[in-house]
């Protein structure tokens, strides 16, 4: 089967109903606007990084395209997908390039192949192109000189819902891929004045503005029906993977009320958890083994009292938000929980009703890093679930991998946006600083592989059920604030032959057949000093060795009530339960 259409075919499939986007002509000509001029802006300060090639690999280890390669991306998607619909130039040369910058059909290790990658100043001269020819188009209509204007009319009647949905998509896929450059130089050092705070460059100049946040405080949701997924009546472009809604039954559950913070992921690390396997799948802690990983990616597991603050823990894979949810006995939200809050259950658009509130959020790069948990500019935020901060700020990881709705229609433009990924990538849903109002509502489906920690992501928990019985049969844990240089922790098997010598200290070892045989021909020939074996020796040694430890072995007698009692006592210290 091929996923290519023709001009025909894609034609035909746009004038299904889940395409006629609800948009006007001004609406769409200041997305653009703004779109267009925010793309210019980051290029030109691309360039202005004189010591940077666009070409640089991420220090970190993480999987960044070349900045020279995604600029050219951005572009000839639009003439990739537009040039039908709004005459767009044709070069000699033009389905070279698309396919050069289309993430599908060039795999990653090409993409930094200076021949063929076209210079930043060549790119924006052709976007500049692409901006002027669209907005006449949207401006004027498309006119075709084999007919009289009647039929132009007619068929600019006709054809205007597909221009409009097709520059959409575009449009949003731009967004996207500003994301991905806002993050890619972050990571790769380049100065971005306009689209990275100095703040976020240098967290010292950070300032708390209130007392740090201890407990994780929940909010109990009510259980029920709702509509999950984009509805065809929807006021805003839905993609594939958002289509075709349906009916979900939730359970009641409790959602934490914010993100978790540094402070709150701070005290994971201090306890140990990146040295301790029990929580952490196969999978993930081969992961945080292979890369010599101790603490999220920018943290500095030196200087870590920087991140004693209500700020959203970010950049957090999913590996290890599931790690930190193991510690304290919860769990990551499942998708359909996830929406149905961000829905207000179902009820409307957003968490507060059915209209975009940008001063609720930190969106549109309005401050461009994220902003502490109790910020007084998100305090604003109505919610209806006493949820907050769903929209915006940063990302947040769900439970499961990313799979299609039943009877998922591939999308006719976008052909890669979602399939490719199905059942490996885990979904992240809300949105971050760094993406504009227009790109982000709560039906919108991210997903990124579990150990992905450049974007700006981090998340919230879940109450498991039956939370204590889970949690205090899981190894007792000393309190927070432990140094990171104190011994490692003790594994299984250490721990279960320290409980059986315990319990067996005051009993008198059992005498085995080799023993008795020792014992006896030792009374058997006592001038004799009898041959000592290796298995003797082993034997005496080892004896010698107990009877040193005993009175130190002795002191680790914990009475089980005790230790759950102090488990108990440790997680509602920090989780409010």
């Amino acid at each position: 089967m091929s996923l290519k259409l023709d001009k025909n075919q894609l034609s035909k499939i746009l004038e299904r109903e889940e395409f006629k986007i609800r948009i006007t002509k001004s609406r769409l000509l200041e997305i653009f606007s703004k779109t267009y001029h925010r793309t210019v802006k980051i290029f030109n300060q691309i360039i202005d990084n004189y010591d940077k090639n666009g070409l640089e690999k991420s220090l970190n280890g993480e999987d960044i395209n070349p900045v020279l390669w995604q600029c050219g991306h951005i572009v000839y998607f639009y003439k990739k997908h537009c040039f039908n619909f709004f005459n767009l130039q044709v070069t000699d040369d033009l389905e070279i390039y698309i396919k050069f910058y289309d993430s599908f059909l060039t795999k990653s290790k090409y993409r930094s192949n200076r021949n063929r990658l076209l210079d930043m100043y060549i790119l924006l001269e052709e976007f500049e192109e692409v901006y002027k020819k669209i907005t006449d188009g949207i401006i004027n209509g498309i006119n075709n000189d084999k007919y009289n204007q009647i039929y132009n009319d007619i068929y600019n009647k006709i054809e205007t819902k597909k221009r409009y949905y097709v520059l959409l998509l575009s449009i949003l896929h731009n967004e996207m891929h500003i994301e991905a450059l806002i993050f890619s130089g972050y990571n790769l050092g380049y100065l971005l004045k306009d689209f990275i705070s100095i703040r976020l460059n240098n967290i010292s100049l950070r300032q708390k503005t209130n007392d740090t946040i201890k407990k994780i405080q929940f909010s109990h949701i009510k259980g029920g029906n709702f509509i999950q997924g984009t509805e065809n009546k929807s006021l805003y472009l839905s993609f594939d993977n958002e289509r075709p809604a349906f009916k979900k039954v939730i359970k009641d559950f409790s959602i934490s009320k914010y993100p978790v913070t540094e402070h709150q992921f701070l005290q994971f690390i201090l306890d140990g958890g990146y040295n301790d396997n029990t929580y952490w799948f196969e999978e993930s802690w081969d992961w945080i083994q292979s890369n010599n990983i101790k603490c999220p990616l920018y943290w500095s597991i030196d200087n870590l009292l920087e991140r004693d603050t209500n700020y959203p823990a970010m950049n957090i894979s999913w590996y290890e938000a599931k790690a930190f949810c193991e510690w304290t006995g919860s769990r990551l939200p499942y998708e359909s929980e996830w929406e149905y809050v961000a829905t207000c259950c179902g009820k409307y658009n957003y968490p507060w009703g059915n209209e975009m509130k940008p001063e609720y959020c930190n969106l549109n790069y309005m401050v461009n890093s994220p902003l502490e948990v109790d910020d007084e500019i998100l305090s604003f935020e109505k919610s209806y679930t006493g949820v907050k901060q769903l929209i915006g700020n940063v990302w947040e990881w769900c439970e499961e991998e990313i799979y299609p709705y039943d009877g998922f229609t591939i999308d006719p433009v976008y052909r890669e946006m979602s399939y490719p990924f199905f059942g490996f990538k885990k979904i992240c849903r809300g949105g971050c600083f760094a993406v504009p109002d227009y790109l982000i509502n709560s039906r919108y489906r991210n997903a990124q592989m579990p150990d992905c920690r450049i974007q700006f992501t981090g998340f919230r928990i879940c109450k498991k059920t039956n939370f204590f019985e889970k949690s205090l049969d899981q190894k007792p844990q000393e309190t927070f604030g432990k140094s990171l240089d104190q011994k490692p922790k003790e594994n299984n098997l250490t721990k279960s032959l320290i409980s059986n010598k315990e319990k067996s200290l005051d009993k008198k070892p059992k005498e085995n057949n080799l023993t008795k045989s020792l014992i006896s021909n030792k009374e058997k020939s006592l001038d004799k000093k009898p041959k000592e074996n290796n298995l003797t020796k082993s034997l005496i040694s080892n004896k010698e060795k107990s009877l040193d430890k005993k009175s130190s072995e002795t002191t680790k007698e914990v009475n089980l009530k005790e230790i759950r009692n102090k488990r108990r006592e440790y997680i509602t210290k920090y989780v409010d339960l």
